[in-house]
């Protein structure tokens, strides 16, 4: 198959004859990659047609970096164009080079106009929470055909930016840049993945891939009849995956990143249900690093129940420890069944206060609080319990005393806790320093 319009040739005659455009220079590091990548940029324009699936898992539609160089770097359509065929065309040799083998791909050809039209009240949904959901976001699941009828249906979710006056400010597209750049720069299976942006004069829309399972909340909470519950293999995987997405995020990228806004609601789970994190609206870049507050760029407030305290105490005190906190209630919610802010008052509270209780005597009151829903307790009750007391810990007042989420990651990943308990409160609080320090300190 040809990557570009010309009939059986996969090489374009449209070579690269004029000089780097100003915009690219004045950027040192982007006119560095410019450079390198100018020189395989022996492709036309038709490649921003096509996306590529390649071996390493990582997929991207080239529409959406062909949107941010044009919109971002204002670069014009040609130039755009141009640096993408090149990026593209070094990528996949490089790929041909590793593996010998040919590499993999897929057209996702978008129609704009086709989704455009499909957003209607029919089929707008909650399909994750935001505070800003209902004011000047709304999300839509859209099923749309490929153009000319290229590619299978897909479904698609998508968040429309639009204000109340029908003006794209530049509030509004600051909103949505960010989440776009954010959203591109990370390549994770556990981090939704954004495919496509479109512009409107009177809105802008980004574009995501869709988790066929919906999300975690309603098969914890809001299950339908008929759908079994999770079971706990299950439920410790969805832990496991939600912990890798967060270590991704505060420890594999170039800076770290918080989220803001972890909840069962924002966590989606795909056709194998493999847990993967949406809901970047509230997400921050902290220049600073690990463990440095947060830059006070706008007021965040978390989700009741999911909030971590020094959201109520000062923003000064912010880091990538309420992330922690979150990720400890969703544990809590995958033991217990119970939701994070009950009858019971706060989910996090509530453990809190009665894990040494809980703990006692074999684990015997413990039994009493697993989500009755869970098939083959028994068999699994030790390993919930050590979850739960993670929970715990990821849920104590002071951020300093939550472990990172290095550490949380690797002791689900382990299946136990650390130290002569295994993971089982007695009246210990286990924490864990930023340097990762395992140290106990006596209630």
């Amino acid at each position: 198959m040809s990557c570009c319009s010309h009939k059986s040739d996969s090489r374009c005659s449209h070579k690269v004859s004029s000089s780097l455009p100003q915009s690219l220079k004045e950027d040192p590091q982007l006119f560095q990659k410019a450079q390198t990548f100018f020189r395989f940029s022996d492709l036309c324009h038709g490649c921003q047609l096509l996306a590529f699936k390649l071996k390493t898992g990582v997929q991207r539609c080239i529409h959406l970096y062909l949107s941010y160089l044009k919109y971002v770097c204002r670069l014009s359509t040609f130039e755009a164009n141009l640096f993408l065929c090149g990026l593209l065309k070094m990528a996949g040799s490089r790929l041909l080079w590793r593996t010998n083998h040919p590499v993999a791909m897929l057209p996702i050809v978008l129609n704009d106009q086709g989704i455009v039209d499909s957003l209607t009240e029919n089929n707008q949904r909650s399909m994750w929470a935001s505070t800003r959901i209902g004011e000047d976001e709304q999300l839509y699941l859209v099923h749309v055909q490929g153009t000319a009828g290229i590619g299978l249906p897909i479904t698609l979710a998508v968040k429309k930016f639009q204000n109340s006056d029908g003006i794209v400010d530049g509030n509004l597209e600051n909103r949505c840049k960010s989440e776009m750049i954010l959203l591109a720069s990370i390549r994770h299976d556990n981090i939704v993945n954004v495919l496509h942006f479109i512009q409107r004069e009177n809105a802008l829309l980004l574009v995501y891939t869709y988790q066929v399972n919906g999300s975690l909340d309603q098969w914890l909470h809001r299950r339908e009849e008929g759908d079994l519950p999770l079971s706990w293999p299950q439920r410790k995987a969805i832990a496991i995956g939600v912990a890798q997405g967060l270590r991704h995020l505060h420890h594999g990228c170039n800076r770290p990143i918080v989220h803001h806004n972890i909840t069962s609601t924002n966590i989606l789970l795909d056709h194998n249900f493999k847990a993967v994190i949406a809901s970047f609206g509230a997400a921050q870049m902290n220049m600073a690093g690990l463990n440095q507050p947060l830059p006070i760029a706008w007021t965040v407030f978390g989700n009741f129940g999911y909030a971590a305290p020094e959201y109520g105490r000062a923003a000064s005190q912010l880091t990538e420890k309420v992330d922690t906190y979150s990720l400890g209630v969703v544990l809590l919610e995958l033991v217990t069944g119970r939701v994070a802010d009950g009858v019971d008052g706060q989910l996090a509270i509530w453990a809190r206060d009665n894990c040494s209780e809980l703990m006692a005597k074999k684990l015997e009151r413990f039994k009493i609080a697993v989500d009755k829903g869970i098939p083959d307790q028994a068999q699994y009750m030790e390993e919930m319990a050590t979850v739960f007391r993670l929970g715990v810990d990821c849920t104590v007042d002071d951020p300093q005393q939550r472990p990172s989420m290095q550490m949380a990651f690797k002791r689900l990943r382990r299946g136990r806790g650390l130290g002569r308990f295994g993971g089982l409160l007695t009246c210990y609080n286990l924490y864990i320093t930023s340097e990762d320090v395992t140290q106990v300190k006596k209630v």
